[in-house]
């Protein structure tokens, strides 16, 4: 009797644990974009064409390392980030930073054309550099920028432009990554802003 139990036990306890396998939830993975194209505007409007020379500058972005990852990252506590393997960034961070700090520039300044940065090219343009340390939401509700950029000329007997440092802020009104992503949007505008009218 008791090797017929041992024998059946055998047998279906594969099948037990495939079983409990298969009721597991299955997690989805999310992807966000820092900025996407606005559906709700009119694709038809005609840009008016540039009828003034302005001179360009090169943008170069950089993350702090923990940033540099597909991830998106929370910051639990003071000293604690987390990072949500199931919510991730489409593209890499730096890029997606790059090109929305490029259209944000260009639509806040009159005088400087913003290009991507060419190593090969820097000393064509002037050069706006960018470091970033802190990008994230927090534990205390809000969504934190944090980092310093400097302005250097092309010209070599003019010296740095501007080195300033910047901490931008923004309260979330709700919960959930979609939110964060949106509020971490709204933060590029405002230092977009805070550039190109020092």
């Amino acid at each position: 009797m008791r090797s017929k139990t041992l024998k059946h036990l055998l047998i279906f306890s594969p099948l037990i644990v495939i079983s409990a396998c298969s009721n597991d939830p299955v997690i989805e993975t999310s992807y966000y974009l820092l900025d996407a194209p606005d559906a709700t505007k009119n694709n038809s409007e005609k840009t008016e064409p540039i009828t003034t020379y302005k001179p360009s500058t090169s943008l170069e972005i950089k993350v702090a390392e923990y940033l540099d990852q597909p991830y998106l990252i929370i910051q639990t506590d003071q000293y604690q980030v987390n990072f949500a393997q199931s919510h991730m960034w489409a593209e890499p961070l730096v890029k997606a930073i790059a090109r929305t700090l490029r259209l944000d520039l260009n639509k806040s300044s009159r005088q400087t054309n913003f290009i991507e940065h060419n190593p090969s090219k820097v000393s064509e343009n002037d050069l706006l550099a960018i470091n970033i340390d802190y990008f994230h939401p927090n534990h205390l509700g809000k969504v934190i920028l944090t980092g310093n950029y400097i302005w250097r000329t092309a010209s070599p007997d003019l010296s740095t432009l501007k080195n300033n440092t910047f901490h931008i802020e923004k309260k979330l009104q709700m919960d959930g990554y979609h939110h964060s992503v949106k509020q971490m949007r709204a933060i590029l505008k405002e230092l977009a802003v805070q550039i190109t009218i020092q």
